[in-house]
């Protein structure tokens, strides 16, 4: 069965002290951004929020988390590329308490934006995972990590290929000269007939 904005909705609407609400990979369902919203307006003792691979939940969603939820502890918008600076920093400056945060494959997400928002933080934030963002340089995270010291930014650089293929992580080093096999040598009296 798909997830319907209709059953989110009254879900909250009955059950309004939820505190960790999955949307997880609902991407190709029926719910929708305004749909979450409206039923993340009525959780406001939300703690933790989970909406990964959900790209329709990119505008809508994330202004009511932080409008709405002032108790978020865990949020992730892992891959949902569409998620943009505007809403990433509202959830990361009005997020008091939050704890962690899910970034992952947020690919149309700025550096400025992390620079930006980094002051406001709040003391809470323990772990920020941004990896897959490609605006984010070496030297942007530095800078985030200086302005948000006890905060752990977790940035993996995996590569999505072959892991046996060594060109990828050695590169020229593993390209050595072919070695000609050797011609084995007859031994006398093999290959005769009898």
């Amino acid at each position: 069965k798909q997830v319907m904005d209709s059953g989110v909705i009254a879900l909250a609407n009955s059950n309004p002290g939820i505190r960790h609400l999955s949307l997880a990979l609902c991407n190709h369902s029926g719910l929708t951004d305004g749909g979450a919203a409206a039923a993340v307006r009525t959780l406001r003792r939300l703690r933790g929020f989970d909406g990964t691979g959900c790209r329709q939940l990119s505008r809508k969603t994330p202004q009511a988390l932080a409008k709405f939820c002032e108790w978020m502890e865990d949020i992730s918008f892992a891959s949902c590329d569409d998620l943009q600076d505007e809403e990433a920093k509202a959830l990361l400056t009005s997020c008091q308490r939050l704890e962690a945060m899910d970034l992952t494959g947020c690919h149309l997400l700025t550096e400025a934006m992390f620079v930006d928002a980094a002051p406001a933080v709040g003391p809470r934030l323990q772990r920020l995972a941004v990896s897959f963002i490609p605006d984010l340089s070496e030297a942007g995270l530095a800078t985030i990590r200086s302005l948000i010291p006890g905060c752990a930014i977790e940035r993996h650089a995996r590569v999505r290929e072959d892991p046996t293929n060594l060109f990828q992580y050695l590169g020229d080093i593993a390209r050595a000269p072919r070695i000609k096999k050797a011609k084995k040598k007859k031994k006398k009296g093999e290959g005769k007939k009898k």
